[in-house]
């Protein structure tokens, strides 16, 4: 994961400019621009995007660490094998879906992948209450609240104008939630051994 952000810290910084609301914007706003301009070949200002090659590179990162992630949270509730099966299979498939980021299926991608992480998400969410792990349940909630508010603006419109900050915001949450959803897991089965 330290990987993936200094990657696209790379990408932000090399990023020529332009954003959706302004394309004479000079380089890479946390609030105006989305992820996904990092990806493109040229800037919305029209300019060859020097940081794509960083961006392309922290994507290819985060597919096969969000997989190894899903595969490992369940250890944070061993006895719940419903929601072990559908959290590894649905983030295996919301991973594997990400890659289509880099594709010309961008909102596919968004939709599909979002659509099965969430499964697995809310599959993680809903057993960590009876596995005493409320804290980070609330964690998980608070996460899960701004990435749907995100998709809600994403896909009606309303707020747009507020969504690319939100994005960030969203996507600090999450990784925030696995990182110590993480460190949680890795101690829960040292406990386990």
């Amino acid at each position: 994961m330290v990987a993936f952000f200094l990657l696209y810290a790379v990408a932000a910084l090399l990023y020529p400019g332009g954003s959706h609301d302004d394309k004479s914007r000079s380089g890479f706003s946390v609030v105006h621009n989305y992820f996904c301009d990092l990806l493109d070949a040229k800037g919305l200002n029209g300019e060859p995007n020097a940081g794509r090659f960083f961006g392309l590179v922290a994507m290819a990162l985060v597919v096969p660490t969000l997989a190894l992630f899903w595969h490992t949270v369940v250890a944070l509730f061993p006895k719940q094998r419903a929601h072990r099966t559908t959290a590894r299979i649905a983030g295996s498939v919301s991973a594997a879906a990400t890659l289509l980021l880099l594709s010309p299926f961008h909102d596919s991608a968004v939709e599909v992948g979002g659509g099965f992480g969430l499964v697995a998400f809310f599959a993680v969410l809903f057993a960590l209450p009876r596995s005493k792990h409320g804290l980070l349940f609330l964690g998980g909630l608070a996460a899960a609240a701004v990435s749907s508010a995100c998709f809600f603006i994403w896909r009606t419109g309303i707020g747009l104008p507020l969504l690319a900050g939100l994005q960030k915001l969203a996507f600090a949450l999450f990784l925030a939630w696995v990182f110590v959803a993480s460190l949680a897991a890795a101690r829960a089965e040292g406990q386990a051994q």
